[in-house]
């Protein structure tokens, strides 16, 4: 005699996550989109395909955003599994000046100011607007002139660059006008 059994596999569980990324927090500039993780599944019975979307949350400042890219499996079955990862991309890093004259230089009193080309740079934001300040602190026999370049991005960063200029005044004074000489015949002195 014999035995006969049939089975009709179907629906033996949904398809599962068995690695799925923590959330990140990162730095702008230092992040790429396109960026994949590592992603581990199981299946139950039928074949499984794993798919992703994106959204992406613009952020409170700057170019900050939050990317949220959802995974899904889905089986031959209709069966769907979602799993979201999200990926914080902040700025807390300040912009940084180039092109900051040399500072601590001595100068003639007269001579012209260095021309400088300062611009500032941001690693979510690109080129920022620059701002100059300048003070005057006067000595026996010069001055000293201090300007300031301050850099602001759109999350609130500031970086600044200082130059100092000792300006000295070491050239004896020289007449602009001197009135032709006369002589006054009798005139008492003290009419002229």
């Amino acid at each position: 005699s014999s035995i006969s059994q049939t089975l009709d596999l179907f629906g033996l569980g949904e398809p599962e996550f068995t690695l799925f990324p923590e959330n990140l927090v990162v730095e702008c500039g230092t992040w790429n989109d396109s960026a994949q993780p590592e992603i581990g599944y199981e299946d139950g019975c039928a074949q499984t395909t794993l798919s992703y979307s994106d959204e992406i949350i613009a952020g409170s400042c700057g170019g900050t955003y939050t990317l949220v890219r959802t995974y899904t499996l889905t089986d031959d079955c209709d069966h769907e599994v979602s799993q979201q990862w999200t990926v914080e991309v902040v700025d807390t890093t300040e912009p940084e000046l180039f092109n900051i004259p040399a500072s601590n230089i001595t100068l003639n009193c007269g001579d012209e100011l260095p021309n400088d080309n300062v611009f500032a740079i941001d690693n979510c934001e690109g080129i920022t607007t620059v701002s100059l300040t300048a003070e005057t602190f006067p000595s026996d026999c010069g001055y000293t002139f201090v300007r300031t370049w301050t850099t602001i991005d759109g999350c609130g960063n500031s970086s600044a660059e200082s130059q100092t200029i000792v300006y000295i005044d070491n050239l004896a004074p020289v007449f602009t006008f001197v009135p032709e000489s006369f002589i006054a015949e009798g005139c008492n002195p003290s009419d002229i």
